[in-house]
C-alpha cells in the first residue's frame, strides 16, 4: 500500500513552492493573532517544549471561578447572613437525618428541600413555607 498526497486545485497559477510559501505566512499572521489575543485576555501557553515535558499522569489544577461560595448571593449584608444562617440550618438538619436514615431510622424527617432521599426512598419531609 502506498500513501499519495496529491495537491488540491486550489491556486494553479502558483507553484507548489509558492502554495506552500502562501499557506505558511497566513498560518503565521493566524498564530500572531491568536497569540496577540492571548496576551490581551492575560493568557499565557505552556509550549512544545514545556508541554512534552509535563507526565500524562498529571491532572490540571482547577481553575477558581468564585472568590465566594457561589452557592447564594446578595448585595445586603443582612440578607446574606439570613441565608447563610439558613443554609447552615438546612445543612445541619439534613446530615443528622440522613445519618439516623442510614442507621435504619425510616420515620426520620428531613428538612424542606429534601430531593434525594424524597424521590428514592420516598422518605418524609418537612413541607415548605410560604416564600
Amino acid at each position: 500500500a502506498e500513501l499519495v498526497i496529491e495537491r488540491p486545485p486550489v491556486l494553479p497559477e502558483l507553484s507548489d513552492a509558492q502554495v506552500r510559501a502562501k499557506v505558511l505566512r497566513r498560518l503565521k499572521t493566524r498564530e500572531r493573532a491568536f497569540a496577540a489575543e492571548r496576551r490581551r485576555r492575560g493568557r499565557t501557553v505552556l509550549g512544545a517544549r514545556k508541554a512534552s515535558r509535563v507526565s500524562y499522569l498529571s491532572v490540571p489544577k482547577r481553575e477558581e471561578m468564585f472568590v465566594r461560595n457561589p452557592t447564594f448571593s446578595g448585595l445586603m449584608d443582612e440578607a446574606r447572613r439570613a441565608m447563610a444562617a439558613a443554609v447552615t440550618a438546612f445543612r445541619r438538619a439534613y446530615r443528622a437525618a440522613s445519618r439516623s436514615f442510614r442507621e435504619g431510622v425510616r420515620d426520620v424527617v428531613f428538612p424542606a428541600g429534601t430531593w434525594l432521599y424524597r424521590v428514592r426512598y420516598q422518605a418524609c419531609c418537612e413541607t415548605a413555607g410560604p416564600p
